[in-house]
């Protein structure tokens, strides 16, 4: 029974880990996405 549920805290806090990772990855792509758009309105400017 213990084996049980140490195994379902594992798979659990694995997908944790995926989730963290695919929001860190969806954050990047944001931030990446609105400087490359900030820096070409600055050169439009210009």
């Amino acid at each position: 029974m213990k084996y049980i549920f140490s195994s379902i805290l594992l798979i659990i806090l694995l997908i944790n880990l995926l989730l963290l990772v695919v929001l860190y990855m969806a954050l990047l792509y944001v931030i990446s996405e609105t400087v490359f758009a900030i820096t070409k309105r600055e050169e439009s400017i210009y």
